[in-house]
């Protein structure tokens, strides 16, 4: 009989916590369903079933079934989850690229292309990256006597990046570039008292997964930059900010990442400015209080001028 709660959730941020926590149990099939319903909420709340399922690539009674599984009645019970964040939500940058077809690939529409993109992309971060979760990163940076830095292939300029920032913030930092193979040898002298940062995109990159996995389960607090709230990286860490892109585009962008980096480099430097009370001890709950208003602040949309 599939476990299932007696009040399903009826908020989407519930339904994807619930999908979280479930998401180790789940079989593969759903698993890809779960994730592609995450991945693309828009979708799932306008699409038919039928839709969705050929897109997927599995049967419409796949989507039932995971859907009475997690304590629908069936997957339109389901769907209106989706369909009330829709309601609640605003169309971005992305909603318009999204209906423009190809373009020509002259210099000119090719950078008008790439940059829509990029403002598309910036409009989803603010949308999707909860405040309390960044000032909870912020502030598992701001305790920590060291951050090792770990990235592979695309992302590793923006851990390079970061590891200029923070040491403009004098904050101890070590970037893992893996030269020489001794990765894991250098990210055994974490401790506790320590954090890891990684980075990791599609396709990723199963050496990050591994040594954050060894870390979180060392004690040593992780936070992760990824893709999806169910990537394998965000399973394997600590705390996990989500950068979400359609995946359509031959070069996938930075812009996001690069803008989440900058936003966490600030706001430490905010908090470390505060004196070395403001970080979270372990009294102190993660992303509570001052902080969380603070980081509020810094995602909120600055007015135009006049």
């Amino acid at each position: 009989m599939p476990e299932c709660d007696s009040r399903p959730p009826r908020r989407f941020e519930e339904l994807k916590q619930l999908l979280i926590r479930r998401y180790a149990r789940l079989s593969a099939q759903q698993q890809t369903i779960a994730r592609f319903l995450l991945d693309h909420p828009n979708d799932a709340a306008l699409d038919t079933v039928a839709v969705l399922a050929r897109r997927i690539g599995v049967q419409p009674s796949a989507l039932v079934r995971l859907a009475q599984a997690l304590g629908y009645d069936g997957f339109s019970d389901l769907q209106l989850v989706f369909r009330a964040r829709l309601l609640l939500s605003f169309e971005t940058w992305q909603d318009r690229v999204e209906t423009l077809g190809p373009v020509p690939a002259d210099g000119g529409s090719v950078l008008d292309g790439l940059v829509d993109e990029a403002i598309a992309s910036l409009e989803r971060l603010r949308a999707s990256v909860p405040a309390a979760t960044l000032a909870g990163a912020v502030e598992m940076l701001a305790a920590a006597e060291q951050v090792y830095l770990l990235a592979q292939g695309r992302p590793f300029p923006i851990a390079s990046y970061l590891a200029f920032a923070l040491s403009r913030l004098r904050k101890r930092c070590l970037l893992l570039d893996n030269a020489g193979g001794l990765v894991r040898q250098q990210l055994d002298l974490a401790t506790p008292r320590d954090a890891v940062l990684a980075l990791s995109f599609r396709p990723y990159t199963q050496l990050v997964i591994d040594l954050v996995a060894e870390q979180t389960g060392r004690g040593v607090p992780t936070v992760a930059i990824t893709d999806s709230a169910v990537s394998p990286l965000a399973r394997a860490a600590q705390l996990a900010l989500e950068i979400r892109e359609p995946g359509k585009e031959v070069f996938q962008s930075l812009n996001a990442a690069l803008c989440l980096a900058q936003t966490l480099a600030v706001a430490l430097g905010q908090l470390l400015s505060e004196g070395p009370g403001a970080a979270a001890g372990p009294q102190q709950e993660p992303g509570g209080g001052a902080h969380v208003r603070a980081v509020a602040d810094f995602r909120r949309p600055s007015r135009p001028r006049a």
